[in-house]
């Protein structure tokens, strides 16, 4: 289903952006 795959790149996506953000906040701590 075309819709569930980009429901999952879109999960996958704010996960990773979520990581990053973390990560820059910590080093900025």
């Amino acid at each position: 289903m075309e819709a569930e795959r980009n429901f999952y790149k879109l999960l996958k996506w704010l996960y990773l952006k979520m990581n990053a953000d973390n990560q820059v906040g910590n080093q900025k701590a």
